[in-house]
């Protein structure tokens, strides 16, 4: 093979180069560009399309756990605006009015009469609260203060995890 004929195939293998560079090479690099664009947009739309439906839902749980606590809260303070507090102390009205709140509603683990020191005169429920001295307590003094109170969850005197729904 001569110089000429050498030359004329490194030509061919450069024009083949050139078109195979050409017609799929460079078109390639705007496919992925609007890949990577198209998968972007996807992305951020279903993030966007979650949080929004989390929201909602989370909005809503809230409002359900809202109106749960307030008709909880309600049913106490029928309670304490039907029977004053001497009624209630009298003997073996809690556990009366204890199974009446729970027919009405199983979320009621007990009841309990404090006096306005604190003291847990009279308790109807499976543990051994009466007695106990809730003074100090930010919930009996958040109760003294406004009238009712809804605690967060903690574990107080049970060691167990609950809350108070409370009503002066």
């Amino acid at each position: 093979m001569d110089k000429n004929g050498h030359e004329r195939k490194e030509k061919e293998k450069r024009l083949k180069r050139s078109i195979l560079t050409n017609m799929i090479i460079v078109p390639f690099i705007p496919f992925l560009l609007a890949i990577g664009v198209r998968f972007y947009f996807f992305t951020t739309a279903l993030e966007n399309k979650t949080v929004n439906s989390l929201n909602r839902i989370v909005g809503d749980h809230r409002d359900m756990i809202e109106s749960f606590l307030m008709e909880r809260k309600s049913d106490l303070e029928f309670i304490t605006n039907t029977y004053d507090f001497e009624e209630i102390n009298a003997a073996n009205a809690i556990n009366i009015i204890f199974e009446n709140l729970k027919n009405r509603s199983g979320a009621f683990i007990d009841l309990g009469l404090f006096d306005s020191r604190g003291v847990h005169v009279k308790y109807s429920g499976k543990y051994q609260l009466k007695g106990k001295k809730y003074k100090d307590e930010v919930w009996f003094q958040k109760v003294m203060e406004t009238g009712t109170y809804i605690s967060d969850i903690f574990l107080g005197y049970r060691n167990f995890p609950h809350f108070i729904i409370a009503v002066r």
